[in-house]
């Protein structure tokens, strides 16, 4: 299991790599922090997670639209940190769906491995964008 890295020493690391990071793009990483990594009980697939945002996610993603092309995604996912904003949604959504149809133990909660997976899989799906296309998003 890899340590827990925090939210603050991820923004120290982007502050430091792209020379100032505008309070938008803060807060959109904060919210990704708190409805997609902060729901994560396990503490193994969490920290996995941290890890490989902190060490193999380039700083460009933080502040990477949605799509460069204005296609697939509404106009608030097509500025500066619309990338951000748009896997937090999936997160919140995907996580209100495992509610929604069922995905319950037992004690009628919601299983909570179920969930650490798919908001792991949810965050880390779209780091790969950045990659597939030279750094470039075409979406």
């Amino acid at each position: 299991m890899s340590a827990n890295i925090s939210l603050d020493a991820l923004l120290e690391r982007l502050r430091n790599e792209t020379g100032k990071l505008s309070i938008e793009i803060e807060q959109e990483i904060k919210s990704l922090w708190q409805w997609g990594i902060e729901r994560i009980e396990d503490p193994a697939i969490k920290g996995t997670l941290e890890d490989y945002i902190f060490h193999r996610v380039p700083a460009n993603f933080f502040l990477a639209p949605s799509s460069v092309t204005g296609n697939h995604h509404p106009y608030w996912h097509n500025r500066p940190g619309g990338l951000l904003r748009h896997i937090t949604e999936c997160c919140v959504s995907a996580d209100r769906l495992i509610s929604l149809f069922g995905y319950v133990n037992k004690n009628d909660k919601v299983d909570a491995n179920i969930r650490d997976r798919v908001l792991a899989a949810t965050v880390i799906t779209d780091t790969q964008k950045m990659e597939c296309h030279g750094g470039i998003i075409r979406c």
